[in-house]
């Protein structure tokens, strides 16, 4: 398995998952309000469901998102700002 690919979770119902860590939320949070998305991914886990099998991004993917959209999110706020 490799660094950016997802993990098996051991969470067995992906409904006791809270919304706030379900990809979908996740993925709004990081195109309407960037730094929601950056912290959610910082502060754990990001689960997603695929087959009845729950899973969750692996951390290098969780970083490398976080920073291209805060690189992203920065780079228009000083074109903003100048």
């Amino acid at each position: 398995m490799g660094t950016f690919e997802a993990r098996a979770s051991n969470v067995q119902d992906y409904d006791t998952v809270p919304v706030y860590r379900k990809r979908w939320f996740f993925n709004l949070m990081l195109l309407l309000f960037v730094p929601v998305g950056i912290v959610i991914a910082i502060s754990g886990d990001v689960y997603m469901k695929k087959s009845d099998q729950v899973f969750t991004y692996a951390p290098a993917t969780r970083i490398v998102v976080s920073l291209g959209f805060g690189a992203i999110m920065l780079s228009n706020l000083v074109r903003f700002l100048s």
